[in-house]
């Protein structure tokens, strides 16, 4: 197995965990808080803030289904490649299973 391509999946890896603390963070801020108390947080500049009428008319859910649908597609294809190269007995087995790791941090 080569020592570097362990080392850099390894050092990236740990890099996506630092890296996704932060959203996690805010997540569960967002989470916890109600609607109306993040309402003036949305958007504010010097004609005012956001009310609620225009902020229930701002939707982001198409991005967000998209960015789902394709995270979810790419577990999918990280977890069956790590899956076969399992059972054929790649030289990269580590690496797939970092990298399907990697994939499954992005969901937590």
């Amino acid at each position: 197995m080569n020592s570097l391509s362990l080392a850099s999946g390894l050092v990236g890896f740990s890099l996506l965990l630092l890296s996704t603390f932060s959203s996690l963070r805010r997540i569960a801020l967002r989470v916890f808080t109600t609607k109306d108390e993040r309402l003036p947080n949305i958007y504010r500049d010097k004609d005012g803030v956001a009310t609620a009428k225009t902020v229930a008319a701002y939707s982001t859910t198409t991005p967000k289904v998209l960015i789902c649908l394709l995270s979810v597609l790419g577990l999918a294809v990280s977890v069956s490649l790590a899956v076969l190269g399992t059972l054929s007995r790649d030289d990269a087995f580590l690496e797939n299973w970092l990298n399907a790791a990697s994939w499954v941090t992005k969901f937590s």
